[in-house]
């Protein structure tokens, strides 16, 4: 009787929870659905993520894609701006004072390459240039030794063959690029100590006034056939001279530039010094 009654209990229970159609997930929580549903919204969808992530097409009207290679960057200094970086502008006012005679650019200054450089080497030797200064007639501390472009005339005297000296330079040119510098350094070295073919052409040409014009510092001036020095122009150089090249136009420009160059260098401040006195004197 027992187990009949319990049996029926049951089957009673049962009908009462079909009835009601309960889900057995109705005993959770009312808001978990809507947590569950918030969850799943604050994921993007992956078709999203994808689009979104993705860089936007090409326009190739705009011009084309930069490359994604690293590419040495060009300079942008102007290259004669290495003349005036002075890295031979030594820290002692002795030096200085000896280092701002220079009339002439490195790559005719240093005439002893002609024989010692190996892109010149074999072309004169040590005693032909030790020759040609004991007979050029000239004190090495006198303006007109200073003045006097040796590197012309030593290629002049023992007849330099140009073919050959330029044979020489572009073997130096290929050595240098061959060496683990970088591009600034290379550019550096060629303008400052290598030449090009007009240069070549100047240096075995027979216009002695274009030497001048060509391988003269910034520094120096050269007008109506002449160099002068701005050190010396300013200090050693008499009135009649300051003024005709004033009046000349030359002198004003030339000297602006030069005095505003070189006005850290203390060997050089007595000169600006000057330079400003003969403006204010002259100028209108």
């Amino acid at each position: 009787m027992k187990k009949a009654i319990s049996t029926l209990f049951c089957i009673i229970m049962l009908v009462a929870f079909a009835s009601c159609g309960t889900d057995p997930g109705a005993s959770q929580d009312p808001g978990s659905k809507d947590v569950e549903k918030s969850a799943d919204a604050s994921e993007p969808d992956e078709s999203d993520v994808s689009a979104e992530s993705s860089e936007p097409e090409t326009d190739e009207s705009s011009g084309p894609a930069e490359s994604s290679e690293i590419s040495e960057p060009e300079t942008s200094k102007d290259i004669t701006e290495y003349l005036w970086e002075y890295q031979w502008w030594p820290e002692d006012p002795t030096d200085q004072a000896d280092c701002i005679l220079f009339y002439w650019k490195e790559k005719v200054q240093n005439h002893g390459e002609l024989y010692t450089n190996p892109a010149y080497s074999e072309l004169v030797s040590g005693d032909e240039i030790k020759a040609y200064f004991d007979t050029c007639g000239l004190k090495e501390t006198s303006p007109e030794f200073q003045k006097r472009c040796h590197y012309y005339h030593i290629i002049k005297k023992y007849n330099v063959d140009k073919d050959a000296f330029k044979q020489k330079v572009e073997a130096e040119r290929a050595r240098i690029k061959g060496l683990n510098w970088d591009a600034e350094e290379i550019r550096r070295y060629d303008f400052l100590y290598l030449f090009t073919d007009e240069e070549i052409d100047v240096l075995f040409g027979d216009d002695e006034d274009a030497v001048r014009r060509t391988f003269k510092q910034p520094w120096v001036l050269y007008y109506n056939g002449e160099l002068y020095h701005f050190r010396e122009l300013m200090l050693h150089t008499d009135e009649a001279t300051i003024k005709m090249l004033w009046d000349a136009g030359v002198l004003e420009p030339f000297a602006d530039e030069v005095a505003e160059r070189i006005k850290h260098v203390d060997a050089l401040k007595d000169a600006v010094n000057k330079y400003k006195e003969i403006k204010a004197k002259y100028a209108k």
